[in-house]
């Protein structure tokens, strides 16, 4: 069996601030107490006395007792050994429940921190229009392109064409939404997205780097972004649901130079669209 360790208290942001908060409350009854004990003991109250130091002393008790449960060993998880194996056969090194927008893991990534890629000098890619995505990522993706030896590749969806239209459609019926606003928000999540594209695109024109773009119509149901061929941030796509809502997958290429990995896929996908699919006009080949 596979063993992954977690500590639920610590991962869980809300409880550990409770138990700190309530560790710091307590350390001040204590000394409020104990100035209380020392003023009742004085003023010849022995029954309050008493009681105030057997207050004291259960307090105490509380604060070791709740060291004792955050400081406890961590909890093991145990998944079996041939769904271990079968993960790291198809490369998923994580994963990420409901999105949220959270793109830290891959700026962290671009930026260079991630100890197995290094240095970032090829990304790709591939989005219905990804709007926060951009959004996240722009200024490492501009930092990436101060390099001239550098390459940037991404296909993005062609805007207000049938298969953008059918996907708010799916989204405006599974959430019981006006078409019209869902297509109004869509367009506009679009265009926020473009701009920041188009930025880059001015921006490889300064600085010689080679950047490109181009659109897709139907062939693509998951969004990915490739970086140096190594490592990947995988989201399937469901027409109806957000991006945000959907589970994303990290993913490593692993030993195998094939197609075998689930990354190894993404990029044989990626590479023969990109073949098939023409220059928007304006974009230099």
């Amino acid at each position: 069996m596979e063993k992954f360790e977690d500590n639920e208290i610590l991962n869980n942001k809300f409880l550990a601030t409770t138990i700190v908060s309530s560790v710091i409350g307590i350390f001040i009854a204590i000394f409020n107490l104990s100035t209380d004990i020392i003023n009742k003991a004085f003023s010849g109250n022995k029954i309050i006395s008493i009681f105030s130091i057997f207050y004291v002393f259960v307090i105490i008790f509380a604060i070791f007792y709740t060291a004792k449960y955050i400081s406890k060993p961590k909890k093991p998880y145990l998944i079996p050994e041939k769904f271990a194996y079968a993960l790291k056969l198809a490369g998923i090194t994580g994963l990420y429940q409901n999105n949220k927008g959270n793109f830290s893991q891959i700026n962290d990534t671009l930026k260079g921190l991630n100890p197995k890629i290094g240095k970032v000098n090829n990304v790709k890619i591939l989005a219905y229009y990804g709007h926060k995505l951009f959004s996240s990522i722009e200024n490492p993706l501009r930092e990436i392109m101060k390099i001239k030896e550098n390459k940037v590749r991404i296909i993005i969806a062609e805007n207000d064409k049938d298969f953008l239209n059918d996907v708010w459609e799916l989204e405006s019926k599974k959430n019981d939404l006006p078409i019209n606003e869902v297509k109004s928000n869509g367009k506009n999540h679009y265009n926020e997205a473009f701009e920041i594209i188009k930025r880059l695109y001015d921006l490889s024109l300064a600085t010689k780097v080679d950047f490109k773009y181009k659109y897709f119509t139907t062939q693509a149901r998951y969004a990915v972004i490739i970086i140096n061929n190594k490592w990947g941030f995988w989201t399937p796509y469901h027409p109806g649901f957000k991006g945000r809502d959907t589970m994303s997958f990290v993913l490593e290429k692993g030993e195998k130079p094939d197609e075998s990995t689930i990354l190894g896929q993404c990029l044989g996908h990626f590479n023969t669209l990109w073949e098939m699919l023409p220059y928007p006009t304006g974009v230099t080949p």
